[in-house]
This record gives C-alpha cells, structure tokens and sequence, in this order.
C-alpha cells in the first residue's frame, strides 16, 4: 500500500518547531543568497506557515506579502508543499547542520582529555540535544519517510557528517597507536553509532522501567566498544 501524504497539523509542527529550534531571524538568514524573488516568497511562506498554518496559508497570501504576482511563485515551485520543503531543507542544510555539529567537532579536538572522557562528553552532550528537541527530530524523521528529496538532504546533512566527524577522530587515535588498526574507522564509527541509536530507540519507544540511556547503560556501551578498540586487546586476540 502506498504512504499516504502527511496531515496538514504534521506540517504546520515541523513549520513551527523549525521555528522555534532555530529562530526565525537565522531561518530567514539562511535565504541570503537566493535570487530577491525567491527569497521574497520563502520569507512570506515561512512566515505565514508559522502564524497561520500550512493549510490555511494559500499562494495568494504569499504572494501578497511577497508582493509578487501569485503566478511568479509557480516559476519557483511546482506547489505550496514544495515551498514547504524548500524552506525546511534550507533551514537544515544551512542552520540546523553547522549549529548541530559545532559542539560536536569542539569536543572531538579537545586533546588534554584522554578518549573515553571525550567520548562520553560527546554521548552526553548528543543525547542531550535530541531530548531536548525530541519533537522536531520526531517530526523530520516522519516527514522523511514520505519525501526523498528531503530525506537525501536529511542523511547527507546529519548521519552521513555524523559518521565521516568519527571517522576521522577514530583514524587520529590508530595514528597515536591508541585504537587497533585492523576495524576500519568507517565501520568503527558505524558500530558505535549503532549501539547508541538503537539504545535511543529503545528508551524513545518502550514503555517500561529500563532506562535505555542511563549513566550506567552509556558507560557500558563505551566500555564494549573501548575494550572492542583496544590495540593491546587486539594484540591479545591475534
């Protein structure tokens, strides 16, 4: 059976919570460089998707308060939800990346810190913006499932960046001769990843007392996978 399109409610969040996560002011920034027209018309769509809804915001309105004819919007987009999509991956690829990933890369080149503090700084400091933002990752995850274009976007911007930002950090500790040199960093990156996002579903989706993503829980996966890196265990096993 084929998806069926989003509801309009679903819209009007994921315009919303982009809002709010980011702030109108940087969303807005983000259109800087596009032609005069087109920004015009991503600016006033933002802005009445955000006060009176997706649905009930129409092409006449934007164009109105583009102060564009509403025939010029269809030479920029095919529909209103392509509108939508433009404004929510321009708010990803140039907002909520960089903002995303500058903890991540400040962490990842503290080199006072010995490697399992790093890591667990960088866990904490992850689990931490997604259970504080839980909503609008939930939202975009959904809204990927139902929009390739946006959903190519979505991986190139976050896992995609996410895994080659570990990646690198894992081939630095193999040159310092901390890490074992026979797991790829790729694959490296991808294990830990896995561990952790599969603990985050678990603690996301089930209604029980185990508390996936507790102290405990995340020093154990840190344990599996230094003792799992380990180049001194690595001796061991060959």
């Amino acid at each position: 059976m084929p998806k069926t399109s989003l509801s309009h409610e679903h819209n009007d969040e994921t315009v919303a919570l982009l809002r709010d996560f980011l702030g109108e002011e940087e969303i807005l920034a983000t259109f800087a460089d596009k032609g005069k027209r087109e920004g015009d018309i991503l600016r006033a769509a933002i802005s009445l998707f955000a006060d009176k809804g997706f649905e009930a915001t129409t092409t006449k309105a934007i164009a109105r308060q583009a102060g564009v004819a509403e025939g010029t919007i269809f030479r920029y987009f095919k529909t209103k939800t392509d509108i939508l999509i433009s404004l929510i991956a321009t708010s990803i690829v140039k907002a909520a990346s960089p903002r995303v990933f500058s903890p991540v890369e400040r962490i990842l080149h503290q080199s006072d810190k010995p490697t399992r503090e790093i890591l667990l700084e960088l866990i904490e400091d992850r689990i931490g913006l997604i259970r504080e933002n839980a909503a609008l990752f939930k939202v975009i995850i959904t809204e990927i499932q139902y929009r390739p274009q946006l959903k190519k976007i979505w991986m190139r911007e976050f896992p995609e960046k996410g895994l080659l930002l570990m990646e690198d950090f894992i081939h630095q500790k193999i040159i310092a001769g901390e890490f074992r040199q026979d797991i790829p960093p790729r694959q490296a990156a991808a294990m830990l990843a896995g561990m952790l996002g599969a603990s985050a579903l678990l603690d996301y989706n089930l209604d029980d007392e185990i508390a996936w993503l507790d102290e405990d829980h995340i020093r154990g996966i840190l344990d599996v996978f230094l003792a799992g890196m380990s180049r001194s265990r690595s001796e061991k096993i060959v």
